[in-house]
């Protein structure tokens, strides 16, 4: 269900991400995950120009469009493991909840013994 780009149109549309993100960050990154975790070879080349790194996840956390944190919250627990992935949003008009839950699944995953690293930190690499 999840809108589609031309290729032609995928380079902009991850340079305009970098773009908007840059002016709220101090510390620019380069990484981009596919909406939906959704891609091929061609959406692939189509954004090799940008010189991002794309990134896969295998947790998704189920808020966007969640209705319930303490869901939010269970979904992503049991599905995490160390060296996970997790996917959250920041766009408050599509995860709502999102911020009820992050303080919980942040107190459970130290409970746990899991140290929460940069993605950065967890590929290896430095920021650009």
């Amino acid at each position: 269900g999840l809108a589609t780009l031309a290729p032609a149109q995928m380079a902009g549309d991850v340079t305009k991400s970098f773009e908007v993100l840059d002016q709220y960050s101090p510390k620019v990154t380069r990484y981009f995950r596919f909406p939906g975790g959704c891609y091929d070879q061609t959406s692939l080349t189509s954004i090799a120009s940008t010189g991002c790194t794309v990134v896969q996840y295998d947790v998704a956390s189920g808020d966007a469009f969640g209705k319930n944190p303490k869901v939010i919250e269970d979904t992503t627990l049991s599905k995490a493991q160390n060296g996970s992935i997790i996917v959250l949003h920041i766009t408050e008009a599509n995860s709502p909840f999102t911020d009820e839950a992050l303080p919980v699944i942040v107190k459970t995953l130290r409970a746990r013994g899991y140290e929460l690293v940069t993605l950065s930190d967890l590929l290896g690499k430095v920021a650009r």
